[in-house]
C-alpha cells in the first residue's frame, strides 16, 4: 500500500483504534474508565451506577469547568446541608462527623474531576496545584467550625488576660503555604494564638464545666481538626497533615503563642 492511500474506516490523521470522541473530556473519561480501577471505584461510590458508558459520562460531567474554590466551596456546603439532614444519635458530635464525610466527598469528586481534566489537557498546572490548595483552605475553615463549639460548650471561650476573647490561628507552611499543594501533598500546618489567660464561659451562657488555659484549649482544638483531616475512614480522607514544622517539631507543644512562635 502507499503510504499516503487511506485504510477504509479511518479518518485522516487519526492514530487506527483511537476513540473517535470528539470531546476530548469524555475521550480521558472514557479511557480513565478502561485503564484506572480508582476512577470506576469513584463513580460506583458517587452511585453512578450503569455500563462503562454511563460512568464515563458521569466523570466527564463531574470534569465541566474548573474545579475553583467558588465551585469546592459550593459543593462543601450542598453536602454538609445533606450530612447534617440525617438523624444522629450523638448531636454534639454530629457536626464533626457530617463536616469530615462532607469534605472527602467533596475531595472525592474533586480528584475525580482533576484526572479527567488532566488526561484530557486542559488542566494546567496551575488549576491543579489551585484546586488543591483551595480545598486545603476551605476543609480548615469549615473544620474549625465544626471543632470548636463542642469544645467552646464544654470548657468557655478562651480569653486574654484582660477578657479578649482569642481564636486558633492556623497558618499553612511548605506548599500549603506558596499555594503549590498537589494530589498528594501532605499539609503542613503550624497553629498559633495571641495571648495565655484562660476560658470563661460567653455572656450569658453558664459556667463551663471545666476550665483549661488558653493553651490546653487550643491543642485539643487542634488535635480534633487533625483528627477531622487526616483520620482514614471507608470514603478516604481530606489531607494528611504533618506537625513536623511548628516551633521545636515534635519536641514542641502543639499550639504556641505567635509572639514565641515568631522568636523561635
Amino acid at each position: 500500500m502507499h503510504p499516503t492511500e487511506q485504510v477504509p474506516g479511518e479518518v485522516p490523521g487519526e492514530v487506527p483504534g483511537a476513540d473517535p470522541t470528539p470531546d476530548p473530556l469524555l475521550r480521558a473519561a472514557r479511557l480513565l474508565v478502561e485503564e484506572a480501577p480508582f476512577a470506576s471505584r469513584i463513580v460506583a461510590a458517587e452511585h453512578a451506577g450503569g455500563d462503562a458508558s454511563a460512568a464515563a459520562a458521569w466523570l466527564a460531567a463531574n470534569a465541566a469547568g474548573p474545579w475553583d474554590a467558588a465551585r469546592i466551596a459550593g459543593a462543601v456546603d450542598d453536602e454538609l446541608a445533606r450530612s447534617l439532614a440525617a438523624p444522629s444519635a450523638d448531636p454534639e458530635g454530629a457536626a464533626v462527623a457530617a463536616c469530615g464525610a462532607a469534605l472527602r466527598r467533596v475531595r472525592r469528586r474533586l480528584l475525580a474531576g482533576l484526572m479527567v481534566r488532566d488526561v484530557a489537557g486542559v488542566a494546567p498546572l496551575q488549576e491543579v496545584v489551585g484546586a488543591m490548595t483551595a480545598l486545603a483552605e476551605i476543609a480548615v475553615r469549615q473544620g474549625l467550625r465544626a471543632v470548636l463549639p463542642p469544645l467552646v460548650g464544654r470548657h468557655g471561650v478562651p480569653r486574654a488576660a484582660d477578657g479578649t476573647p482569642q481564636d486558633l490561628l492556623v497558618v499553612a507552611m511548605g506548599k500549603g503555604g506558596g499555594g503549590e499543594l498537589n494530589v498528594s501533598s501532605d499539609l503542613d500546618l503550624v497553629f498559633v494564638y495571641d495571648e495565655d489567660g484562660e476560658t470563661a464561659a460567653a455572656p450569658g451562657a453558664s459556667a463551663p464545666s471545666a476550665g483549661l488555659r488558653n493553651q490546653q484549649f487550643f491543642e485539643r482544638a487542634g488535635r480534633a481538626l487533625i483528627a477531622l483531616l487526616s483520620d482514614a475512614a471507608a470514603d478516604g480522607f481530606v489531607f494528611r497533615v504533618d506537625m513536623r514544622l511548628r516551633p521545636d517539631g515534635d519536641a514542641g507543644p502543639l499550639s504556641s503563642r505567635r509572639r514565641c512562635s515568631r522568636n523561635t
